[in-house]
């Protein structure tokens, strides 16, 4: 902690948003933590339509946070942005709603 640049956090598996919010706290009070960002490298959890999610508690928390966007199984082309090969576009339900949590 002392010797880090910044603080690497997975997101993947935490489905309580709340959750979230209480990693990045929970991280600033450990011993030797000294000011310097906090980030959410990749998650997986969506609800971007909803008020509560992830990638708002993360920001809360003042912690950056990444967007994984892998393409399921059954999902179309358009889907995912970590799957190759990848549609950049903004044409799927899950990429319009982050991007209209983010314009948020």
């Amino acid at each position: 902690m002392k010797a880090s640049d910044f603080i690497l956090l997975h997101g993947n598996g935490v489905s309580d948003p709340e959750n979230i919010l209480k990693m990045v706290n929970r991280t600033r009070e450990v011993e030797g933590y000294s000011p310097k960002p906090v980030l959410f490298n990749e998650d997986d959890h969506f609800d971007f339509d909803k008020e509560s999610n992830n990638f708002i508690s993360a920001l809360k928390g003042y912690a950056s946070w990444g967007y994984f966007d892998s393409r399921m199984k059954g999902e179309s082309f358009e889907d995912g942005y970590q799957s190759v090969p990848v549609d950049w576009g903004i044409n799927s339900n899950r990429k319009k709603q982050f991007s209209d949590c983010l314009r948020r």
